[in-house]
């Protein structure tokens, strides 16, 4: 009895042994199934390669990589795949973690597909066996081509700004500067060290440009680009102008995260329009007003002096017997004649009064701010100064010049300047009609 009970006891044993091997072998499956999955999901190259260079387990993104089956790419050799040079190089890599044991981790290196380079982050790590041997190794890739191309961009757009002859800052919202280029070190003088933390007002002057700065910081908070022109001042001092776009920078919720300001020396073509506008206002020969400029200014004196009911007079000046003078003495002389009344004129009157020629030897000089018997005095010393002019001609002869004046004053009822022209124009002829070198006055 007893010999059957022990048969049954050990049929039963093996029984529950063979059931625990299939549960064990049953849930091995399973867990290397979802294990698979996993590796099967991971959105990147996973490899187990052994000594001789043979793929032995690799997940689906590394065989679709290769448009192949995993079956079909396990077990297959790298020179199977890849040029004989690629897969050596692959191979000699490989055996470097196989032969010291040690991993090599994160590196970047490039991949060449059948679509073109590729660049992946590889980690490698000696696969050890139970028994402590190496026996291959364990890779992970990830395809890092569009970082690479975003830090390729990225460093592109760096030199850009770093090489762009526009001087370019970048500030936060409160103003502070964050960055310069090497542009606004050159131009400015300040380096980037002592540029950031500062704000634009280091540089700024600006008494002849008169920017809004209200209307700009209205502009830019909006999310609208600026445009304007600045004057401001170099580290040394050296003043100098700008252009300048100031626009906001946008973060990814359409929000102001900081302002990004492009600017131009243009100091040299400001230069060039200031002498470009000034020939459109200024008579070539004497160096005062023409008399399109002239007019402008008197126009507009006319207007303030109604505004602020400011006292005013004009003065009409004419070079007696100038065409005398000229075919005595030559247009050279003539012309030298002219620029030295000019000269008296400029140094008689107050730097708020203006001057212009009217045309040939004809002048116009308005005093503003002037009573009337203070306009006769200033017109008398003019005349009596240019009287005064010792000119010699190129034959040696002296030549002694003279002037007649018109005199007159802006009145309420003028509403054009010309009502004030012809006044002074029947002023001029009475002094002339009076034998010259004299003022008149109506």
């Amino acid at each position: 009895m007893e010999s059957t009970r022990d048969q049954q006891s050990e049929e039963l044993t093996l029984e529950q042994t063979i059931a625990e091997l299939k549960i064990s072998k049953d849930k091995y499956k399973y867990l290397s199934n979802q294990f698979e999955a996993i590796l099967d999901h991971i959105p990147g190259l996973v490899f187990y390669k052994d000594t001789k260079n043979n793929f032995i387990r690799v997940n689906k993104y590394l065989a679709d990589m290769h448009k192949m089956d995993k079956n079909e790419l396990e077990g297959k050799n790298l020179s199977e795949i890849y040029p004989k040079e690629d897969a050596l190089k692959y191979y000699v890599d490989d055996l470097e973690v196989i032969n010291s044991g040690e991993a090599k981790l994160s590196v970047e290196e490039t991949w060449e597909t059948e679509n073109g380079m590729r660049w992946v982050n590889t980690s490698k790590i000696p696969f050890i066996n139970n028994a402590g041997d190496i026996i291959g190794v364990i890779g992970l890739s990830f395809d890092i081509t569009e970082r690479k191309k975003a830090e390729n961009e990225l460093k592109i757009l760096q030199q850009a700004v770093e090489q762009s002859p526009a001087a370019i800052v970048i500030t936060e919202l409160d103003g502070t500067i964050s960055f310069v280029n090497k542009a606004f070190e050159t131009i400015t003088g300040y380096t980037y060290a002592e540029a950031i933390g500062e704000t634009p007002q280091i540089l700024k002057f600006n008494q002849e440009a008169k920017v809004n700065y209200e209307e700009l910081w209205q502009t830019i908070l909006a999310g609208d680009e600026w445009r304007g022109v600045f004057q401001n001042k170099k580290k040394n001092g050296e003043l100098y102008w700008e252009s300048a776009i100031i626009s906001p920078i946008l973060g990814d919720e359409g929000k102001i995260i900081k302002f990004l300001g492009i600017k131009d020396d243009i100091t040299e073509k400001h230069k060039m329009e200031v002498e470009l506008e000034k020939l459109t206002r200024i008579d070539f020969l004497t160096k005062v007003n023409n008399r399109r400029y002239f007019f402008e200014l008197a126009e507009n004196e006319i207007l303030r002096n109604k505004r602020y009911q400011n006292n005013s007079a004009f003065l009409m000046l004419d070079i007696d017997n100038f065409k005398k003078i000229n075919d005595k003495f030559g247009h050279s002389f003539g012309d030298f004649a002219l620029e030295k009344i000019s000269e008296v004129c400029l140094d008689t009157i107050r730097v708020t009064d203006f001057m212009g020629r009217l045309g040939g030897e004809e002048f116009g000089i308005f005093l503003i701010n002037t009573d009337f018997l203070e306009a006769e005095r200033v017109a008398e010393r003019l005349r009596c100064n240019i009287n005064k002019l010792d000119l010699v001609s190129d034959e040696g002869i002296k030549v002694t010049l003279s002037v007649s004046i018109g005199l007159t004053k802006p009145v309420d009822f003028d509403e054009e300047l010309k009502n004030i022209m012809k006044r002074a124009d029947k002023a001029l002829y009475k002094a002339k009609h009076l034998g010259r070198n004299r003022v008149a006055i109506i």
